[in-house]
């Protein structure tokens, strides 16, 4: 059976609780990332506090250009899901960096606080399948690396 790659951009809150649900399952799961919370995934995983639980698991992190050489060079692969989870201000920024990872095959997800986003990503990215993406999550960064989630919506 084929194991299903996922991709996290973004890792604040949405991105994050995403994120460190899908590893805590044990699912293939890439996150990209940038500045401090970057350093801080690669030096000490993903750690979720929710109620009066904290988890913390090892993720694989890159930033844009890292994954984009990974793939190129085939030190890792095209990822089969990617969540979009980035501010509205940067879908743009996401568009060239999804087209040069993601196969023919790649579903695009975005999650953000705006509907509608996934009907303008369809036109910038023709060849995938672009799907619009909405969650109910009360979560945020409050550190680098660390997220915390107001209530549990994940069974």
């Amino acid at each position: 059976m084929k194991t299903v790659k996922y991709l996290v951009i973004g890792v604040g809150g949405t991105g994050g609780a995403i994120a460190a649900y899908l590893t805590k399952a044990g699912i293939d799961t890439t996150l990209i990332a940038r500045g401090k919370n970057l350093s801080a995934l690669r030096e000490n995983g993903i750690t979720l506090s929710i109620d009066n639980n904290e988890y913390t698991n090892a993720v694989k992190v890159f930033d844009m250009n890292g994954f984009e050489n990974a793939v190129k060079s085939g030190a890792a692969l095209s990822p089969d899901v990617i969540f979009v989870c980035v501010k509205g201000y940067s879908i743009t920024d996401t568009i060239p960096f999804i087209e040069s990872v993601s196969k023919p095959e790649t579903v695009v997800i975005p999650i953000l606080n705006i509907y509608g986003t996934g009907r303008h990503m369809q036109k910038e990215l023709p060849s995938l399948t672009v799907t619009d993406g909405c969650i109910y999550v009360s979560s945020s960064l409050v550190s680098p690396g660390k997220i915390h989630m107001y209530g549990s919506i994940f069974v």
